[in-house]
């Protein structure tokens, strides 16, 4: 008996040693084990065998298999023993499970795949779970073939052609899987057998994925999706780091690398096409454990879940990478290590996007990301040789991240290297491997060029001169080359064949981004150039490129980006009518909405939308169509009604950029201007708050700084008296003749002019008693109550203006009606096209533009519908431009279709997408100095609002709000550099420097001076403001308008005016302002009575020579050129030194600029898009 128990002990204790030995893969001690298990326990020869079959087949390698034939005789003579051995046991179902399981093996070692399946079991979940329910918990070894024994099964069904069945053999055991995992300790052959099973299960996924997305169908569950490789990430997770992360699997067959890629790839496809994330629910996962202890919130946000298990994946797939790839030979290119970082970008691309905020990104939301991907792209660069690629991506993130210097120099490098190796190609006949293809290289430089004109200044813009040049060789030679272009479409797998060819022409996109850079390029430089000679050959060339790219392009919002910038430049050169027709244009192709079209596609046609309805304010401003102008504006504010009326919500407003929160708030100071205009002075003021609400709205949130104490009128007691300015004060005569005053826009209100321009929308009538916006109709409109405008509306002297009401009596009306007062979209015609305009009948004086789908046209009019069901439809005449610079009568050739056989929509996935630079994230430091610029040019309008409207002691208070936001920001910037070059070098992406910001107010201050008749103060901050900055166009006016009355000695005949107090709320910025006479000579009579003193006269000469020289220097320069009141003055400087021919010539130039004046600067509209 004790025999007996002492020989089934020894045995157990040998059955669990040879256990754990095999477990661990310690074969060499499996025969001697086996041997004594079969000594103590005859009754199990199946394990006997089973072991020494298992030993055998484990010393096998292919390579030895393949050397030595006999090998597979050898194996072939133990399947008859073990195939009766577990047919003859049945007491010990392991046993005949693992024996089966060796027996499939050996098949598959012997590439038997038919053999194999007949041998393992087809259901091993179910005989696995059966075994685990006997009551006795299953071997190491049981657990181990039963992975074994599915890895088998499912090669042997991959080798026989049949992968659906083999991706189902892999799943139904991943729950075992998953449950074996859970254990503290794997064993190294468990490992071995889950890694291989894990690694073709995920293959097999990936093809799974890409055959669904490639036929459109879901064949694939998505929470299935990432199951097999969260389950790989779980099996390294308890696995030791060296162990996780060098070489391929212990099989030897697949690289962890390319799971790990798979992975990866899996993820990204995902993201970037869309699909539902699976979110991770609880459980043991190592992974889920990791991310809920990093973040609380993971679970209850899938966005932030998914973003963390991104960056986890990318690690790992980045220290493996980096570990196992080499630095390439001058004459290589590892392209894995770039089509990674094309990935990683096109991730980048799209989490930085609309539709994800901060919050989904964990702490330190979308910039914490980009500077992640930065480091990324460093450190993948150290795996690279001169890679186009890597340096392409590098500036693309500079700029994102607002570092536009760093981003020049990449984008410098990346010209020097592409043109080289373009010169070397051209010598050659041979591609070289790692540059990017024409198309890329073409949508790249443009991009560059762009980013130069739109962020920096005149040095970069010359930059940017020099590589349009060079941009401009590049197209001539590949345009006039018949050599087909690799497509920039292909996936970066195909370029790892450097000798592959794509039979297709250049995609349009690219040439028309070219075009498109280079019209920018040289309409940014004719702003800026100091040779004004040049400006109308820089202008026409710039426009001849605009149309060279609508020629090229199909893409509707690519397209609408041309119109802007042809209008905006038309606008510039004062072709009025063409530049509203192109304007209309933009709007008509951005206001199609695509269903299929990207967020991205989105976002870009909602800002091109915006700033073409501002951009159609300014220009029937030019035209003095007021009332249109304001609808225009009510129209391009309504874009953003979403984000501007969510107060509570941050987040809405976080998702503008600075230049769409800049833009806002110059659409609001046009609207102000409108309404100055047309209601006077004191309405402006009263609207002014709604300035400061907007921008605290817009930068509260954003760090910017706080607007200050709005000044309080004095109970706007001078509301209802004319400003005293207007009493017989020292105003230039430029302001009786060309200035748009207020009496002069009431006397044409009075005079009971009605616009005929408004018809009601075809679902039903307006009721004009209510309706502001909607004057008679009565004359326009037949028996029928149809629309019938007249042929030709000619500029008549007796046409005025009519009284509209005002914007709170327009807003009240409004909303008695139920209506918003903003609310306006284009108009919808039955057939579900959107029309802008109507046609104007059989008018044939000016030529029609047409859309890219060439069902619509265009006339020199302007229509907006608002929600309250109105059309306004302003006829207008044609403006006699006397433009020396262009005369283009033909319009159609202005404004070129493409072909009938591109269809002009934007499709999904095009089939070439040009680069497009983010939304730059600027630094808090800069955000608040572009903040502080804007807040003080908003105090600064608030202030010639009130100083306007006869409100003095408010002017004061704003003007000195403006005072305390220009120390601020120079504070800021000396922080940095005190030194005067930084005063005066304005930063990247902004229009204004410190020192223009201190000549501004300087200058406003001189005009408050000028009020109260205080010439030596005025003149003081005049100087002052020169001092700051010496091209300052109020200032330089002003001042020489001061001189040029000295000269003539224009004595002022308006009654003392007396001082007022300051108030001792107000900041100290001016001093009282007292109204001090001025002493001197008395005036040379004409008969000669009282002659002039020498020094006098020789006074009043330098007077007169500084004022002609000031205003010389400014009419030749960039930013005075097109300043009508510059030349005026300059006008009445040329008349006081006898030149009246010269004196003629500025003042028709004057006339011309008047012509098309809008009513404030085309600046205002920012650069070109």
């Amino acid at each position: 008996m004790l025999h007996h128990k002492a020989t089934v002990d020894k045995a157990r204790h040998y059955f669990d040693l040879l256990d754990a030995a095999r477990c661990n893969g310690s074969w060499s001690e499996v025969p001697e084990l086996a041997r004594k298990v079969g000594k103590h326990s005859p009754e199990r020869k199946c394990l006997h065998l089973t072991a020494l079959a298992e030993y055998q087949a484990s010393t096998i390698t292919p390579a030895k298999l393949l050397n030595n034939p006999s090998t597979s005789t050898e194996l072939s003579r133990l399947v008859p023993g073990l195939l009766f051995a577990s047919q003859a046991t049945t007491a010990h179902r392991e046993d005949v499970f693992q024996a089966q399981v060796c027996l499939g093996w050996i098949h598959s070692i012997l590439n038997e795949p038919v053999v194999a399946l007949q041998r393992v079991p087809i259901n091993i979940s179910e005989v696995y779970k059966s075994l685990s329910q006997t009551g006795s918990t299953v071997t190491g070894w049981t657990s181990v073939c039963a992975v074994k024994g599915a890895c088998i099964r499912g090669e042997s069904q991959e080798k026989s052609g049949d992968e659906n069945g083999a991706f189902e053999t892999y799943r139904s055991l991943l729950p075992e899987v998953t449950t074996i995992l859970q254990v503290p300790r794997v064993t190294i052959e468990l490992r071995i057998w889950i890694e291989k099973l894990l690694a073709r299960y995920c293959i097999l996924t990936d093809k799974s994925v890409r055959r669904a997305v490639h036929n459109e169908q879901q064949s694939l569950g998505i929470s299935n999706t990432l199951a097999p490789f969260r389950a790989w990430a779980d099996l390294w997770a308890s696995v030791p780091k060296d162990a996780a992360v060098n070489g391929a699997s212990y099989s030897g067959s697949i690289p962890r690398r390319q799971i790990w890629r798979l992975y990866f790839d899996t993820l990204s496809g995902m993201l970037q096409k869309g699909l539902p994330y699976p979110i991770m629910t609880g459980g043991p996962s190592a992974n889920a454990k990791e991310m809920s202890s990093d973040h609380v919130k993971s679970l209850e946000n899938p966005k932030l879940q998914q973003s963390i298990e991104m960056r986890k994946v990318e690690d790992i797939y980045e220290e493996v990478l980096l570990k196992e790839v080499s630095f390439p030979k001058a004459n290589e290119a590892n392209l894995e290590v770039e089509s990674w970082v094309d990935q990683i970008i096109a991730n980048w691309r799209v989490i930085s996007g609309p539709q994800w905020c901060n919050e989904d990104l964990g702490q330190g939301g979308k910039e914490a990301l980009t500077r992640r991907v930065l480091a990324t792209l460093y450190r993948a660069a150290s795996r690279t040789f001169h890679s186009t690629r890597l340096l392409r991506h590098l500036f693309v993130v500079h700029c994102a991240l607002a570092e536009f210097d760093v981003a020049a120099k990449a984008f410098d490098t990346y010209i020097e290297l592409v043109n080289r190796s373009r010169a070397r190609v051209n010598k050659s006949g041979e591609r070289e491997t790692g540059l990017d293809d024409d198309a890329t290289v073409l949508s790249t430089t443009a991009a560059g060029i762009q980013m130069l004109c739109y962020y920096g200044q005149v040095k970069t813009v010359e930059r940017a001169q020099e590589i349009a040049a060079i941009l401009e060789r590049w197209l001539e030679e590949i345009l006039s080359t018949t050599t087909p272009t690799v497509s920039a479409n292909d996936n970066p797998s195909d370029l790892m064949d450097e000798h592959r060819q794509i039979d297709h022409p250049m995609p349009g996109g690219a040439v028309s981004a070219a075009h498109r850079s280079l019209g920018i390029c040289r309409a940014h430089w004719a702003r800026l150039t100091p040779d004004i000679s040049s400006r109308p050959e820089l202008q026409s060339k710039a426009i001849a490129s605009f149309r060279q790219a609508l020629q090229s392009d199909t893409i509707d919002s690519h397209r609408g980006e041309t119109y802007l910038a042809l209008a905006l430049l038309l606008a510039e050169t004062r072709e009025v009518n063409e530049a509203v027709e192109a304007a209309k244009a933009a709007v008509s192709l951005c206001a199609q909405r695509s269903e299929e079209a990207s967020p991205l596609r989105h976002q870009t046609r909602r800002r091109i939308l915006f700033k073409a309805w501002h951009l159609l304010a300014f220009l029937l401003s030019a035209r003095q169509d007021f009332e249109t102008a304001i609808a225009s504006c009510d129209a391009a504010y309504d874009i953003y009604g979403e984000e501007l009326g969510a107060h509570e919500n941050s987040q809405l407003i976080e998702r503008l950029s600075l230049s769409e929160r800049e833009q806002l708030l110059e659409l609001k100071m046009s609207q102000l201007a409108l309404c100055k205009i047309l209601d006077g002075a004191g309405e402006a003021v009263n609207d002014s708050g709604d300035l400061l609400i907007l921008y605290k709205q817009l930068f509260d949130h954003s760090g910017g700084p706080r607007t200050g104490p709005l000044p309080r009128p004095s109970a706007f007691r001078a509301l209802q008296s004319p400003p005293r300015s207007t009493n017989g004060s020292t105003s230039s005569a430029r302001r009786s003749i060309l200035g748009r005053s207020k009496d002069a826009v009431r006397n044409f209100q009075r005079a009971g002019h009605q616009s005929k321009n408004a018809i009601p929308a075809s679902d039903g009538p307006v009721d004009a008693a209510t309706d502001p916006m909607a004057p008679v109709e009565n004359a326009e409109r037949g028996n029928q109550g149809k629309y019938q405008p007249p042929a030709h509306l000619a500029r008549q002297e007796s046409k005025k203006l009519h009284k509209r009401q005002s914007r709170k009596s327009v807003t009240n009306d409004r909303q008695s009606r139920g209506v918003s007062p903003n609310k306006s979209s284009l108009t919808d015609d039955h057939q579900g096209s959107t029309q802008l305009l109507p046609s104007r009948g059989s008018s044939t004086a000016n030529p029609r533009l047409r859309t890219s789908n060439g069902d619509s046209s265009f006339d020199n009019s302007a229509s907006i519908t608002t929600k309250g069901k109105a059309t306004l439809t302003k006829q207008q005449p044609p403006i006699s431009s006397q433009n020396h610079y262009h005369q283009n009568p033909d319009i159609d050739s202005q404004y070129p279709k493409p072909s009938a056989s591109s269809p002009s929509v934007d499709s999904p996935h095009p089939s070439f997408s040009t680069l497009t630079l983010p939304d730059p994230i600027f630094p808090s430091r800069d955000l608040s100095q572009h903040a502080l610029v804007l807040l003080t040019r908003i105090w600064l309008l608030i202030a010639q609002l009130y100083r306007e409207a006869g409100m003095p002691i408010d002017a004061q208070g704003a003007l000195s709000e403006a005072f305390s936001q220009a120390q601020s920001l120079q504070a800021i910037v000396a922080a940095v550099d005190s030194s005067a070059l930084s005063f005066s070098t304005p930063p990247w992406g902004s229009v204004k420097s410190v020192a223009e910001i201190w000549a501004d107010v300087h200058a406003e201050q001189a005009a408050l001076h000028l009020q109260f008749e205080n010439m030596e103060g005025a003149i003081e901050d005049f100087e002052k403001a020169l001092d700051w900055f010496p091209d300052h166009n109020a200032a330089t006016v002003g001042l020489a308008t001061m001189l040029l009355d000295d000269y003539s000695q224009e004595e002022p005949t308006a009654e003392h005016t007396e001082p007022f107090d300051e108030s001792p709320a107000s900041k100290p910025v001016l001093a009282t302002l007292p109204s001090i006479k001025r002493s001197g000579n008395e005036l040379p009579q004409a008969n000669g009575s009282k002659p002039e003193e020498s020094p006098t006269l020789l006074s009043r000469l330098a007077a007169r020579d500084r004022a002609y020289g000031l205003l010389s220097m400014l009419t030749k320069s960039g930013r005075g050129s097109d300043d009508s009141e510059a030349w005026f003055a300059l006008s009445r400087a040329y008349e006081e030194s006898g030149q009246v021919e010269k004196a003629k010539e500025a003042l028709w130039w004057v006339v011309e600029l008047e012509n098309g004046r809008p009513l404030r600067e085309w600046s205002c509209l920012g650069g070109f898009p």
